[in-house]
């Protein structure tokens, strides 16, 4: 009996189970998703999960040859998968300069994006690098969009687009995103007018930024078209972004509460692996409380259609709540078309930028341009009728 609960095998077991906790906090992140109350509380059960492991490791010394194999497989297997998951998504280059391939997004403080004070979006003018791995420029102005002037050219329609990182085209190359997509196949119909795409979304924007946006800097560009990402979150403050560099505190720190902003492995072993393991145990916890009741089957999916990933609404005086604070947003909008717009991605996984991160894929942002060409068409045709009457033009 003795043997069988011996001191060693009791300190053993502390020691696997503490590490497997352990793993577990730092796989899902100090703060992930959460803030406040639980992340203190995820930041000392963090801390006192350390102790109880480096108190097991300098008590029993017999468990330290086991210790030292498990942190050294640890380390190897995190290694390992994120020199493949470089290669495999990004290239040898990815592994010659690892500051510049991090999936970090825009407001983590390993973000590779230069920032400014001034700019509406906190980017740095004429910004050149990677996010997510991809190609990342910024105009004049600061959004990520071709160079622009306030002035609208004569014979010209211009379209607005104001939505967060999935419209702003995290992990996509600048000539991939669905607003440069959709400007170059509009101007090559050659129907006589010329067209604008504007994008001035911004990563990690809600409603309350959209409208702070279209107040002080969308209508100076004298949009003909407005398009706003329709949930946008109920945030009631515009968003607080980071106007100077990082300095080593902060990224020390951000690096602690975000651990998966400088791996791409850690990141999808997060989201991809442990969040999904999660949502499995959380569906079968909800099937259990109800009585393990079937789930009701989904609805067919009709054939035939377009793939509808990319969806307007109109909206006017007369139009249902489509979009939060829409009186607001339609007061500023004046005669301008405003639509409120929703981007939607099935579960293909060409669909994604690459595991562990559900930002569109180049892909996607094609089939959203088809789909916004063919759902704006009235809409053009119809500022094309005005802009051909006698007396009539752009705004």
């Amino acid at each position: 009996m003795r043997t069988l609960f011996g001191r060693d095998l009791i300190a053993g077991t502390v020691f696997a189970v503490l590490f497997f906790a352990w793993v577990l906090l730092f796989v899902g992140g100090v703060r992930g998703t959460s803030s406040g109350t639980e992340a203190m509380a995820r930041s000392g059960a963090l801390a006192m999960l350390g102790l109880a492991v480096g108190a097991c490791y300098f008590r029993f010394g017999s468990l330290r040859p086991a210790f030292r194999t498990v942190a050294l497989a640890t380390l190897a297997f995190l290694v390992a998968g994120e020199v493949y998951f470089r290669l495999a998504f990004f290239g040898p280059d990815a592994l010659r300069h690892p500051a510049r391939y991090v999936p970090a997004s825009v407001d983590y403080p390993i973000c590779p994006i230069p920032v400014s004070s001034w700019t509406p979006t906190a980017f740095a003018p004429h910004a050149s690098t990677l996010l997510k791995g991809a190609r990342f420029e910024t105009n004049a102005f600061g959004f990520r969009d071709r160079e622009r002037t306030l002035a609208k050219p004569p014979g010209t329609i211009r379209v607005v687009v104001l939505g967060a990182s999935e419209m702003m085209g995290a992990g996509v190359d600048q000539d991939d995103v669905f607003t440069v997509v959709l400007e170059d196949r509009l101007n090559a119909r050659a129907d006589g007018v010329s067209y604008e795409v504007l994008n001035l979304s911004r990563g990690a924007f809600q409603t309350i930024d959209f409208l702070h946006l279209l107040r002080e800097w969308a209508l100076r560009f004298d949009p003909d078209v407005i398009l706003v990402k329709g949930d946008g979150g109920r945030r009631d403050t515009p968003r607080r972004m980071r106007r100077e560099p990082a300095n080593r505190r902060e990224v020390l720190a951000g690096l602690y509460s975000f651990p998966y902003s400088a791996s791409f492995f850690f990141q999808a072993m997060r989201d991809h692996v442990y969040f999904s393991v999660l949502g499995r145990a959380r569906t079968a916890a909800a099937r259990l409380r109800r009585g393990l009741s079937p789930v009701p089957p989904s609805a067919p999916v009709a054939t035939g259609e377009p793939s509808g990933l990319f969806s307007i609404q109109p909206i006017d005086w007369r139009s249902g709540e489509k979009l939060p604070r829409q009186r607001e947003f339609l007061a500023l909008a004046g005669d301008r078309k405003l639509f409120a717009t929703t981007a939607r991605l099935s579960g293909e996984h060409d669909l994604i930028i690459y595991i562990g991160d559900r930002h569109p894929s180049a892909k996607a942002h094609r089939i959203w341009a088809e789909d916004l060409e063919a759902q704006l068409e009235p809409t053009l045709a119809e500022l094309r009728a005005g802009m051909a009457a006698p007396g009539g033009g752009s705004r």
